[in-house]
């Protein structure tokens, strides 16, 4: 479709998605910037290129991306989240607290959303809301048992060691040690 109508956006990105997901990095990026050039203030496609460049280690592209996104869709909390996590790694602590501020009024967010956002948080000594994003993944998770409960009892073990509460911590561990007794 992008080389039958070229001057349709929206193919350039389609095909750019595809390409990012199957590995093939070059033709996204080629598809995300033809995009671009044809729609430059479309957020949707500065948060595309903005995954590519993150997925490539680009680091400081990856954030001017999708902070232009986040701009523009202030209410996205998936866009949100990732600026935020751009911002992280680039050690752009401002922006991204800026991102993540109201962050534990967030609803529910899937395992790998959730994972991120509460190591983000417990970064900005937030362990408070970090614990309540992987509480409201964890009563998300369907399967008590499953490898997903034990990455959030993981994750929320580490927060609170970090944060002194050991006690806590050693619940969390022994509830991980359960776990993995009863999938034996």
């Amino acid at each position: 479709l992008a080389l039958r109508w070229p001057g349709q956006a929206s193919h350039w990105n389609n095909l750019g998605v595809v390409a990012r997901q199957t590995g093939d990095d070059d033709v996204a990026e080629d598809a995300f910037t033809r995009a671009l050039q044809l729609l430059p203030d479309d957020w949707e496609l500065h948060y595309n290129l903005g995954l590519l460049y993150l997925q490539q280690r680009r680091l400081l592209a990856a954030r001017e991306h999708l902070l232009l996104a986040s701009d523009a869709a202030a209410d996205d909390i998936e866009v949100r989240l990732q600026a935020a996590h751009a911002c992280h790694l680039c050690g752009d602590t401002l922006q991204q607290a800026q991102l993540l501020a109201g962050a534990d009024a967030w609803p529910p967010l899937a395992l790998e959303p959730a994972l991120l956002l509460a190591s983000m948080l417990g970064s900005q000594g937030n362990e408070t809301a970090a614990l309540s994003v992987l509480d409201k993944a964890m009563q998300q998770e369907p399967d008590p048992r499953g490898p997903n409960r034990t990455r959030l009892l993981i994750q929320r073990a580490a927060l609170l060691e970090r944060s002194n509460a050991l006690a806590p911590a050693r619940h969390q561990l022994q509830q991980i040690c359960d776990l993995h007794e009863m999938n034996s």
